[in-house]
C-alpha cells in the first residue's frame, strides 16, 4: 500500500511470507499473480525452512507500479511464469546485469553505474561496510534446539 499519497512507478516490493510447510519443489512452482488472475513477473523463492527441511516461509519480490494511496492485491499460485530473466555478463574488468529497464556495471577496482532506460542513475566509485544484523546472524537456524537459560 502506497501511504504518502505519491503514485510510485517501478516501485520493488518485497516480503516475507508465511505458508505450510512445503517441499522446496513445490515452492519453485509457486508464482505471482494479481488479484484478476493476470500473471505477474516475481521473485518467489525459500526465505525459511522449518526443523523437517520444508519451506515455512517465502520471500516474494515483484517490480510493480502503485498509484497514490492505492495497493496492489496479489495472490501465490501454482503455475510456471518466473521473474523475467536477467542477462549477466562476466569479464576480467568486472560484471554487467542488465534488465529489461536497468543495466549495472561493476568494475575493478570499485566501480560502479547504474542506469534505467539509458538514464544514467549512479556512476562512480563504491565501496561497502558490512555490519550483520538479526537475519545475519539467524538465517538458518532452527530455535527447537535453543533452550534459553533461567
Amino acid at each position: 500500500m502506497e501511504r504518502d499519497g505519491f503514485a510510485r512507478s517501478g516501485v520493488v516490493l518485497e516480503q516475507g511470507i508465511p505458508i505450510p510447510p512445503m517441499p522446496v519443489e513445490d515452492v519453485q512452482r509457486l508464482t505471482l499473480a494479481r488479484k484478476d488472475g493476470t500473471p505477474m513477473p516475481a521473485c518467489v523463492v525459500p526465505e525459511g525452512i522449518n526443523e523437517h527441511g520444508k519451506v515455512s516461509w517465502l520471500r516474494v519480490a515483484a517490480r510493480t507500479d502503485l498509484p497514490a494511496h492505492g495497493a496492489v492485491d496479489v495472490v501465490l499460485r501454482r503455475g510456471e511464469a518466473r521473474a523475467p530473466g536477467l542477462n549477466v555478463q562476466e569479464s576480467a574488468e568486472g560484471v554487467t546485469v542488465e534488465s529489461r529497464d536497468y543495466s549495472l556495471k561493476i568494475r575493478n577496482p570499485g566501480a560502479i553505474e547504474l542506469s534505467h532506460k539509458g538514464q544514467p542513475l549512479l556512476s562512480g566509485n563504491w565501496a561497502v561496510r558490512l555490519v550483520g544484523d538479526a537475519r545475519s546472524v539467524l538465517w538458518g537456524a532452527y530455535f527447537r534446539d535453543f533452550i534459553p537459560q533461567a
